[in-house]
């Protein structure tokens, strides 16, 4: 196997290994900040949040969930061209650094070797459900996809397609609990704000699990053992 330097390999691990535990104890502080009474802009956030992404330490979901808190609607925009900025780095350096190497490594694990081998038969749909299906972070579904062979072009597409659904839903979220812990605030409930939480993250359950579920057929299909193949 040809393999990259030490320090390549370290920083790779970094930020798949390290970068998304440090996310999770930061993600506190993402959303308090946007929950709490302090005014920002969207670029503000943007320029905190959006570095974060790319470099796997602040989860995608609570980046969107946090901007529907904090600005609403308006910030949709600019979160969904940022997110797709944001997924250009990663994705980048790994296929253009480590990619052999770790696909490889992919292949020598039997259950991600059955991901590699779906997303090589099933490369668009399977990049559009991997952003859907919380099966992965950020990070690791740049990686994922920067192992396949599909241009950057079709790699974006995909991205795109695959990210539009959980912003609408997690800004959705965002603002009616923003709207909800506002009308609590000041002792009363505000029905109308609680409905949309509800309904907002049963719609984005539902869509993670759906994604999730053709995802692993998609791989059973691709996993000979699995007696699943047609």
């Amino acid at each position: 196997m040809k393999t990259t330097g030490r320090l390549s390999r370290i920083l790779l691990g970094i930020h798949l290994g390290a970068g998304p535990l440090v996310g999770l104890l930061g993600s506190g502080l993402l959303l308090g900040s946007a929950f709490s009474d302090y005014s920002q802009s969207p670029w503000t956030f943007l320029l905190v949040a959006l570095p974060g992404l790319a470099l796997g330490i602040v989860p995608s979901n609570t980046t969107m969930l946090a901007a529907g808190a904090a600005f609403g609607w308006r910030g949709t925009p600019l979160v969904f061209a940022g997110m797709l900025l944001a997924s250009l780095p990663g994705f980048l350096t790994i296929r253009h650094v480590f990619r052999s190497e770790l696909r490889e490594r992919l292949d020598a694990i039997p259950r991600t070797r059955h991901i590699a081998r779906a997303l090589d038969r099933w490369e668009f749909p399977a990049a559009i459900l991997l952003r859907i299906a919380p099966v992965s972070t950020f990070a690791w579904t740049n990686a994922l996809l920067a192992v396949g062979t599909q241009p950057l072009l079709r790699y974006l597409a995909a991205t795109a397609i695959g990210i539009l659904p959980r912003i609408l839903l997690l800004t959705w979220a965002g603002d009616s609990a923003s709207d909800l812990f506002r009308s609590l605030r000041e002792g009363r409930l505000d029905p109308p704000a609680l409905i949309g939480l509800g309904l907002a993250i049963t719609a984005l359950t539902s869509a993670a699990l759906l994604a999730a579920k053709v995802l692993k057929a998609a791989q059973a299909y691709d996993n000979p053992e699995s007696g699943e193949r047609p």
